[in-house]
């Protein structure tokens, strides 16, 4: 392995049990043994802030900060090691001082999307696993985050649309109703969705073309995409897509106002993941080592993408109790994933006895209680 990209260095102060942490490293895969609760997650989640969000857990970041601090801040820095050349990354945040609260790279600030000219980080963790049986809008968000980092104008996309949404939703409780005001703002919504749309569409099947022709190798499963409204249709064009969205959201206004949100389009999308090829099974129905090789196999076919699409190959991969529900077969088949993947790997574990098959170009850390 070969990865374009390495953390070489990661330093913690006051975040979640840790007071102060520092990790230094120069191999491709790093393992972070210890007891539950020692904060091996913890350093996982630290890494993962360097991504447009709110992480792993999807933390409030004042909830992020060590509980017996003082100090009302954290702060994450990581040094990274490319091919040709270093940079040191941060974030801070401070609960009284927010004018410091941002990513900086080599002490300049820079805007969160930004990070991703950086790196990609991607995470599987227990949690995750959930998805299988979620609601459409967990699925949604789901594959929603996966393009995301695939594509950042769909977080743009997406940003503003739900923005707007929420515009519409306060113009449609006034009691005198701008119409033209009502009219523009439907006709941005339905301008959105079009390419909110389109995008979905295309990276889930770019998703769905890697997962058939690659990942096989750990479950085979597709995702599906189906829309309630017959509006939403591949051979549809942006002019006719726009004008007939326009019509629905009228209709919808008394419905939309009653349910305080928007019940057509992109918001009615139902999310499909299934395993195996002829006798497709939903996944709520697998078991949960199956539902864990289907979410592994999704995240590595987007790292896979990430990689094609951008040469550098600056791709770091977070595996949150790496083992757990897979038996023998399927780990030695993730450690054989993740050596084709030739990225940079952060895994978790109780046990270096669970990581047998990791030998070459691999380190672990023994990780302690810091509080």
């Amino acid at each position: 392995m070969h990865p374009e990209i390495l953390v070489e260095q990661i330093i913690i102060k006051n975040f979640r049990n840790h007071t102060q942490y520092k990790l230094n490293n120069s191999e491709a895969i790093v393992i972070l043994n210890g007891d539950n609760g020692v904060g091996k997650t913890n350093i996982l989640e630290a890494i993962s802030l360097f991504s447009p969000g709110k992480g792993l857990k999807s933390s409030n970041q004042e909830d992020l900060i060590n509980k017996n601090s003082t100090d009302g801040y954290f702060e994450v820095t990581i040094s990274l090691k490319y091919k040709n050349g270093s940079i040191t990354l941060s974030k801070t945040f401070n609960k009284e001082n927010k004018s410091i609260n941002c990513f900086k790279v080599d002490n300049e600030k820079i805007k969160n999307i930004e990070i991703l000219d950086y790196l990609n980080i991607l995470w599987v963790t227990p949690i995750m696993e959930k998805v299988m049986i979620q609601s459409n809008s967990e699925k949604r968000n789901f594959i929603d985050r996966l393009i995301f980092n695939l594509n950042k104008e769909h977080l743009k996309l997406y940003s503003n649309l739900q923005k707007i949404i929420r515009e519409r939703i306060k113009l449609l409780k006034l009691d005198n109703l701008d119409q033209q005001w009502i009219s523009s703002i439907e006709k941005k919504i339905a301008e959105l969705s079009y390419y909110l749309f389109i995008s979905r569409q295309k990276y889930t099947e770019l998703i769905n073309e890697k997962l058939k022709n690659r990942f096989q190798l750990i479950t085979l499963c597709q995702i599906e995409l189906d829309y309630k409204n017959n509006l939403f249709s591949d051979k549809i064009e942006k002019d006719e897509f726009v004008q007939l969205y326009i019509q629905e959201l009228y209709k919808n206004r008394e419905i939309d106002l009653k349910s305080n949100r928007l019940n057509l389009g992109v918001n009615s999308l139902n999310v499909s993941i299934q395993m195996g090829e002829d006798d497709k099974v939903e996944s709520k129905y697998c078991s949960s080592g199956e539902q864990k090789s289907m979410l592994i196999s999704i995240i590595f076919a987007v790292a896979t993408l990430i990689k094609e699409r951008d040469k550098k190959n600056h791709v770091i991969l977070l595996i949150d109790e790496a083992m757990a529900h897979l038996d023998d077969k399927h780990k030695k088949k993730l450690y054989e994933e993740i050596r084709h993947l030739n990225s940079h790997v952060w895994l978790t574990g109780v046990s270096s006895d669970l990581f047998t098959g990791f030998k070459q170009q691999t380190v672990f850390f023994d990780v302690k209680n810091t509080i």
